[in-house]
């Protein structure tokens, strides 16, 4: 059986382009909060405060883009999980938390955009500490940080705003890439040995 280079260089591109597929696919997006200063409401051995004033930012990571209009039939009133975020971070300076999500909602404009936003992570009623990035339009709108120990709570009323970005990683070839690469590497082979089969003829006669 003769493999012509044509056949070998189309086979090799197709997994050639099949990798970079499944590489340009595991792209993740990550979705930044950046908030404004905030002041102190209680300052019992506080350790947020002062100058300059904590300042809330924050992020979490989905799969794919929220897209446009996402949420956008969702009530204010009653947005409060319709994102599970691969992971997130949110921290005010002092203290992060990157667990137990209490509330995570957002919708997007017309652009994908986040516009409104209802995110509170970690508990304060369990005593631990509690994080919540709000604008629904209402008068709890802005940033709060409640802290258990030492023991503080930060807040302002004026909402931040939301950057995208995209991050692609470096995932391990998957099987269907190690194995049309096996396949075009036997085509090689097969073609080798073929040629070596001509040479052993050619002599012969």
């Amino acid at each position: 059986m003769r493999i012509s280079r044509k056949a070998f260089a189309f086979v090799l591109g197709v997994v050639l382009a099949f990798a970079v597929t499944e590489q340009a696919a595991k792209a993740d997006i990550i979705y930044t909060y950046t908030g404004n200063p905030m002041g102190l409401e209680d300052n019992a051995g506080y350790v947020c405060g002062g100058s300059p004033p904590c300042t809330m930012t924050g992020s979490f990571t989905v799969a794919t883009p929220l897209g446009n209009n996402f949420g956008a039939a969702t009530s204010p009133n009653t947005l409060f999980s319709n994102v599970t975020p691969e992971s997130f971070s949110f921290t005010d300076g002092n203290q992060t938390i990157t667990t137990d999500p209490m509330y995570f909602g957002v919708t997007t404009d017309a652009s994908g955009d986040i516009s409104t936003w209802f995110i509170i992570v970690g508990n304060s009623n369990d005593g631990g500490a509690e994080i919540a990035v709000e604008n629904i339009g209402g008068n709890g709108d802005g940033d709060e940080s409640i802290a258990p120990s030492p023991s503080y709570a930060a807040y302002n009323r004026d909402p931040g705003s939301w950057t995208e970005t995209s991050v692609s990683s470096a995932p391990e070839p998957s099987t269907t890439v190690l194995v049309s690469l096996g396949g075009a590497f036997l085509l090689l082979a097969m073609k080798r040995k073929h040629r070596i089969r001509l040479a052993i003829h050619l002599q012969r006669g």
